[in-house]
C-alpha cells in the first residue's frame, strides 16, 4: 500500500514538474534570446548557453548605447497609449455596459441582445477590415502618426470586451461555477462588475475572487421625497418607499399600483388576526400570498407585450429567433421571481412594523423579539428559494400576538 501510494505521489509530482517546465519555457527562451546575436537567433534553435551558442551582450550594448533614444521613445509611447486608451475603454465600457444591463432598448425589431451582439462582433471582425476606412478618416482629420489617433484606435478595438455588468447575480445557480474561470482570470483589458443583492452559498467562491463593495439601500425618506416630487400623493409615497427596500424603480412601480396601501395594511394587521389555530394561519396565508400574485400581474402583462413584439419582429425579418426567445423567457422568470420575493420581503417588513409599533406603545418585548427572529428566519430561507406558502403558513402559526404578555 505504501509502495502504491509512493508511486502515485511521485507520478503526480512528476506531472506537475513537467507542466511547470512547459509553462516556464517561454520565459527561459526569452531570457536566453536576449543574450544571442542575430545569427544565433535565426539559425537556431540553440537552447543551452555556452554549449549551443556563445552568449553575447551586443543587444544590451545597443539598447543602452546608440539605440537608447529610439528604444525608450518606443517604450514611453507604448506606456502612454496603453494607459490612456485602457482608461478610456474602461470608462466608456462601464457606461455602455450599465446602460445595456439596466435599461431596455428597442430600435425597430432590435433589442438589447442585438445591440450587445453588434458591439461584440467588432472583436470577431478582423481589424484589417477596418484599417482602410480608419486610415482614410485619420488622414482627413490629421491624426496619422499622432498619440490621439492611436488612442482612438486602441480604445475602439478594446471597447467591445472591456466591461461586463452581470446583474441580479444572486439569482444565478447553475451558471455560477461556469463563469468562475472567466471572472477569476479575465483578460487584462476586461473588467467584470457583478451586481447581487446578497452572497448566496453558490456565490461564495466567486465572491472570494472579487473586491466586494457594499452599497447601502437608499433611505426611505429620500425615496419618498423623490416620489412626492414626481407627483405621487404623500401617503402612497411613504408606503411605497418603505416597501421598496431601497430600490427607487421598485418604489415607482409600487406607487403606480392603487392597491399598494391596502396590501401593506393587510400585512400590517395580520398579527392582530392570529388566534393560534392552524385554520386561521392557513386562511390568512392565502390572503397574504394572493397579494404576491396581484403585484406580479402588471409585470406579466408587460412580458406578454414583449413576447408579442418578438413575434412581430420574427415575422418582419422572416426568421425564427429561438435563442433570443429562450433568453427573454428566462429573464421574465427571473424578473417575476424577484418581484414576488421583493413583495414578500416588503410584507414581512410591514408585519415586523406592527410588532415594533406595539413595543413602542409599551407592549411585550418578548413578543417583538420572537416575531423578529421568526421573520428573519423566513428572510434567510428566501435565499434558497423555498416554497412561499409553507414558509408563510409556518410563520403565522408560530407568531405571537402583538399584545401577548
Amino acid at each position: 500500500m505504501n509502495s502504491d501510494f509512493s508511486i502515485g505521489r511521485v507520478g503526480r509530482w512528476g506531472l506537475l514538474a513537467l507542466w511547470a517546465l512547459f509553462a516556464a519555457f517561454p520565459v527561459y527562451w526569452m531570457v536566453i534570446t536576449a543574450f544571442k546575436n542575430q545569427r544565433d537567433i535565426y539559425q537556431g534553435p540553440f537552447l543551452v548557453p555556452v554549449v549551443d551558442f556563445e552568449p553575447s551582450t551586443l543587444s544590451w550594448e545597443r539598447i543602452f548605447g546608440p539605440d537608447r533614444d529610439a528604444v525608450f521613445l518606443g517604450l514611453s509611447n507604448s506606456l502612454i497609449l496603453a494607459s490612456i486608451s485602457a482608461a478610456f475603454a474602461v470608462v466608456l465600457g462601464a457606461f455602455a455596459a450599465y446602460g445595456l444591463a439596466r435599461y431596455t432598448y428597442k430600435y425597430g425589431p432590435y433589442r438589447n441582445d442585438d445591440l450587445g451582439f453588434l458591439i461584440v462582433s467588432q472583436r470577431i471582425m478582423p481589424p484589417i477590415v477596418a484599417i482602410i476606412a480608419l486610415f482614410a478618416m485619420f488622414r482627413v482629420a490629421g491624426l496619422i502618426d499622432t498619440h490621439l489617433g492611436m488612442i482612438i484606435a486602441y480604445t475602439w478595438f478594446n471597447l467591445p470586451l472591456t466591461v461586463f455588468v452581470l446583474t441580479d447575480f444572486h439569482l444565478v445557480a447553475q451558471a455560477g461555477p461556469t463563469l468562475l474561470k472567466a471572472i477569476e482570470e479575465p483578460p487584462a483589458s476586461t473588467v467584470f462588475i457583478v451586481l447581487a443583492d446578497e452572497i448566496t452559498p453558490d456565490l461564495v467562491t466567486i465572491a472570494s475572487r472579487c473586491t466586494i463593495v457594499e452599497f447601502p439601500p437608499v433611505p426611505p425618506e429620500a425615496i419618498a421625497a423623490q416620489l412626492e416630487a414626481e407627483g405621487v400623493p404623500t401617503e402612497v409615497a411613504e408606503v411605497a418607499a418603505r416597501a421598496a427596500g431601497g430600490d427607487l424603480d421598485r418604489a415607482r412601480l409600487l406607487a403606480s399600483d392603487p392597491q399598494v396601501v391596502a396590501r401593506r395594511q393587510l400585512w400590517f394587521g395580520a398579527p392582530d388576526r392570529l388566534d393560534g389555530t392552524g385554520h386561521t394561519a392557513m386562511s390568512l396565508a392565502d390572503e397574504l400570498l394572493a397579494t404576491l400574485d396581484e403585484v406580479a400581474e402588471p409585470l406579466q402583462a408587460r412580458h406578454a407585450d414583449e413576447l408579442e413584439e418578438l413575434d412581430a419582429a420574427e415575422q418582419t425579418l422572416g426568421e425564427r429567433r429561438p435563442g433570443e426567445r429562450k433568453r427573454m423567457q428566462e429573464r421574465h422568470q427571473r424578473e417575476e421571481r424577484r418581484v414576488r420575493t421583493d413583495e414578500l420581503r416588503a410584507g414581512l417588513a410591514a408585519l415586523t412594523d406592527r410588532y415594533r409599533e406595539g413595543l413602542a406603545a409599551g407592549g411585550d418585548a418578548a413578543a417583538f423579539t420572537a416575531a423578529a427572529g421568526l421573520v428573519q428566519g423566513v428572510c434567510d430561507a428566501l435565499v434558497f428559494n423555498p416554497r412561499e406558502r409553507l414558509q408563510v403558513e409556518s410563520l403565522l402559526l408560530h407568531l405571537p400576538r402583538p399584545d401577548s404578555r
